[in-house]
């Protein structure tokens, strides 16, 4: 809202940074649809956000290398991470259930924090 309205104040901005704010909406929603809940509304609003303060062509610009850059850090952290780093970073082999926030593991991943930092 505040890009959108700093771009009202400044001569012929306003049209570029709507267009841009919808591009990066538009782009991150496919991308989220897609991705089926693992990236969130957060994503898709932080986008159309990015879009109205740098404008239409450079907004596909900003995700492309903000989703390049996050990619190789992740890869890079999965390839340096030790089994014993692997072990300790779960709760159990149903670890995908804490994702989700599954009330049946709460006390267990609890109990395994206060083991980490005990």
């Amino acid at each position: 809202m505040v890009a959108l309205i700093i771009a009202a104040l400044t001569p012929g901005s306003f049209v570029s940074a709507l267009i841009g704010c919808g591009a990066g909406l538009a782009t991150m929603f496919v991308i989220a649809v897609i991705a089926r809940g693992e990236w969130g509304g957060e994503d898709v609003k932080m986008a159309a956000m990015m879009g109205a303060m740098v404008y239409f062509p450079q907004i596909l610009v900003a995700l492309m290398l903000g989703i390049i850059a996050a990619g190789s850090l992740a890869i890079i952290l999965v390839a340096l991470e030790t089994q014993e780093q692997k072990k300790r970073a779960y709760p159990s082999d149903r670890s995908c259930l804490w994702n989700d926030g599954h009330p049946a593991l709460g006390q267990e991943i609890i109990d395994w924090y206060l083991g980490l930092v005990r």
